[in-house]
């Protein structure tokens, strides 16, 4: 495994979580999409949660959680990354944040559990 973190694809406007593979294969689970509809509701190629073991479509890797938490992170990455790496930083960094600065609760009402996101 290699380069395990984050990718983003700007052609599907995804965030994915994952790692290459010794072939050069991209394995992951999505974590966020930025496409929006006419009406402010998410729209999305593949919904959050969806895991595939050979994504393709332009995913550029954008770093670990400490390139978006710590400085040292940030400046680590910046001194590996190339121009399309940076840009797709800067259009994932709100999916990555949000996504780290929630949690799963989960409430159990009639005798079924329900699974719900908070933000911090």
């Amino acid at each position: 495994m290699k380069n395990i973190g984050y990718y983003y694809s700007d052609e599907l406007k995804t965030l994915i979580i994952g790692f290459e593979d010794s072939k050069g294969r991209l394995h992951g689970k999505v974590l966020g999409n930025t496409f929006e509809g006419d009406l402010g509701n998410m729209l999305a190629p593949f919904s959050y949660g969806y895991r595939y073991n050979s994504w393709h479509e332009g995913f550029v890797y954008v770093g670990k959680l400490t390139t978006y938490t710590t400085l040292k992170g940030y400046f680590d990455f910046l001194d590996i990354a190339d121009y399309e790496q940076i840009k797709a930083y800067f259009l994932s960094k709100q999916i990555i944040l949000e996504q780290h600065n929630s949690f799963v609760r989960s409430k159990i009402i009639d005798g079924r559990k329900y699974k719900y996101v908070i933000q911090k």
